[in-house]
């Protein structure tokens, strides 16, 4: 963290010349390259990610050896996987997202490159129905085996069990339970 805390104007060309070995080794499969503050943020085809993940780890400019966070966010057309990566040895941060279509949820694993991945690809697989492909143990992490649902997907609705519904296409008021004196 030395580099960005004590020197931010080389944080900021040691991040725009990750930017640009990116562009360079990647061209047009980024869909967007564009540094925020003090973090870069790129979009690539889902597709992609089996290429550029190890990439963003073993080159030298870029050494992304930590991964802080893997999730998803529900669009209306695709789950968006969205990583968090950060290199430890010039505390650079990058943020990588690829967008997945509903259609045919899955991206490749990135496991083998980040163990730490193991747990973020299998509670964002059981979340949003997606498929992390290669992953070394797809088993449900925070949901029973029966459970064909995603809870974080938008379309997902809380049922009470009673017949109200939380969030839907009905408002019912729901009311605190009553509490005994």
């Amino acid at each position: 963290m030395a580099l960005r805390q004590h020197d931010p104007a080389k944080y900021h060309a040691h991040l725009r010349e990750i930017q640009r070995t990116l562009k360079g080794a990647f061209g047009q499969t980024l869909l967007a390259n564009e540094p925020q503050g003090d973090e870069l943020f790129v979009s690539v085809k889902p597709a992609s990610i089996a290429d550029i993940m190890p990439f963003l780890h073993d080159d030298k400019t870029c050494r992304f050896d930590y991964i802080r966070c893997l999730c998803g966010v529900d669009y209306p057309d695709n789950v968006t996987v969205v990583y968090h990566l950060f290199s430890t040895s010039s505390a650079a941060k990058i943020t990588v997202k690829a967008c997945v279509p509903k259609t045919k949820p899955s991206i490749a694993s990135v496991t083998n490159i980040w163990a730490g991945a193991d747990w973020h690809e299998r509670e964002t697989a059981e979340m949003f129905g997606l498929t992390f492909v290669g992953h070394p143990d797809p088993r449900k992490l925070l949901l029973t085996d029966d459970n064909d649902t995603f809870p974080l997907r938008k379309e997902f609705k809380l049922d009470y069990g009673d017949g109200r519904l939380k969030n839907g296409d009905r408002k019912t008021e729901i009311t605190e339970p009553e509490t005994r004196g």
